[in-house]
């Protein structure tokens, strides 16, 4: 809207574990809640909407500079995934974070030339806390 900046594309910077993962070049997130209705008889409606476990998965894009996102993979290693997006003034900032992610497949196509591209699909583990996906904002407020 009016007054509000984009945020910048040259801002977002993902982490896998401890590890700035500076050569992510995609993602794809995919959020799913899982609610319900219970049918009763002798009713048209339901009594209520029950809350079901949230499922987060996706899959991300690298630029295969080493083997440290691949090594993980084969590891079956568990880590967490963040994603930060931030404005060209660095005052405003949306994160994706997912404390407990399993990647959970791959694919990597060789070219000819340039560079090679590893992605990587995973999916969100629910966390002792019960959280799979946590959004964060912040900075400046929305006008």
């Amino acid at each position: 809207g009016a007054g509000n900046n984009a945020y910048s594309p040259f801002g977002a910077v993902m982490w896998t574990g401890t590890q700035t993962a500076a050569c992510a070049t995609a993602i794809d997130l995919s959020v799913t809640n899982n609610r319900t209705t219970a049918v009763c008889l002798s009713s048209k409606t339901s009594p209520d909407v029950f809350e079901g476990v949230a499922e987060v998965s996706g899959s991300v894009t690298f630029l295969f500079e080493d083997q440290t996102e691949y090594n993980q993979f084969i590891a079956e290693s568990i880590n967490p995934i963040t994603i930060l997006f931030t404005s060209d003034q660095d005052d405003e900032f949306t994160a994706f974070c997912m404390e407990q992610c399993l990647f959970t497949g791959t694919s990597s196509e060789v070219p000819s030339t340039g560079p090679v591209r590893l992605s990587l699909n995973f999916r969100s583990i629910q966390a002792a806390g019960g959280t799979s996906l946590a959004v964060c904002k912040g900075g400046a407020p929305l006008a």
